[in-house]
């Protein structure tokens, strides 16, 4: 996980996250670890286990949807995706009415801090409530 991840939860104030990831086991872990080192609880953890980066990043967003969508977010601030291959972008702002929590994902969380970075603080329409 980016240090712009850890960035946009804490400017959200979130520290409460269900964390999914695409990742092995081991890897999956080792995310959870991470979040915990830099003070989250963590209130639920589900994970695909793929392997490769390259099948992460052929995983359909229908499916990804409705897998999301029925992840355990009860006690959670946020939902957090993990990893830039998998293709979330598209999806959370309709995770996040579904869920009715804030949705993050890696490649959002990317975008917003190489937006604060350049000094850009206009609202972007439909990728969810960090843009806002």
């Amino acid at each position: 996980p980016s240090t712009a991840a850890i960035k946009a939860l804490k400017k959200m104030k979130i520290k409460k996250i269900s964390i999914f990831t695409p990742y092995s086991k081991i890897l999956n872990d080792e995310v959870l670890k991470y979040f915990k080192s830099e003070g989250f609880e963590i209130t639920s953890n589900s994970y695909f286990d793929i392997e490769a980066d390259y099948d992460i990043g052929k995983v359909d967003q229908n499916y990804l949807y409705d897998v999301l969508s029925k992840v355990d977010v009860d006690g959670a601030d946020a939902l957090f995706i993990s990893c830039t291959a998998l293709p979330a972008l598209s999806i959370i702002e309709k995770l996040e009415k579904k869920l009715n929590k804030i949705v993050l994902s890696s490649n959002q969380a990317l975008i917003w801090d190489t937006l604060q970075e350049i000094g850009n603080k206009e609202p972007v329409e439909g990728f969810g409530k960090l843009f806002q």
